[in-house]
């Protein structure tokens, strides 16, 4: 679901693992694409020894679909390099994950601003 995976600075994925209502999520996603026939993107986001985290895309219309090189089917990708991946199912432990690792990625994307305008 939308929100669901932060990274911190090391590359390591934090995952917040909803289970079933991530799955019924999902289903809803791939229908609204095949009833829109433009094509449905499954791409792995990361994973942990038994388990892949996938996120679905849905093309906006024909035009949309073309941009993302997407044909009427399905299209399935995944990262060529794998990262370290924890799955989170504490909802105080997911907040504070989150919030640490959104904070400071925002901390580095300032400095790192900040010395590309200098």
């Amino acid at each position: 679901m939308p929100g669901d995976v932060v990274a911190d600075r090391d590359r390591h994925f934090w995952v917040r693992k909803r289970g079933a209502e991530a799955t019924k999520h999902a289903t809803l996603q791939y229908s609204v694409g095949l009833e829109r026939n433009v094509g449905v993107e499954l791409e792995a986001v990361c994973a942990t020894e038994t388990e892949t985290f996938a996120s679905v895309f849905i093309p906006e219309d024909a035009i949309d679909a073309q941009r993302y090189l997407m044909g009427r089917g399905l299209k399935l990708t995944c990262p060529v390099e794998r990262n370290a991946t924890s799955a989170i199912t504490n909802p105080l432990k997911w907040r504070l994950l989150r919030w640490w690792n959104i904070r400071r990625s925002r901390l580095e994307t300032m400095k790192a601003y900040r010395t590309l305008s200098l």
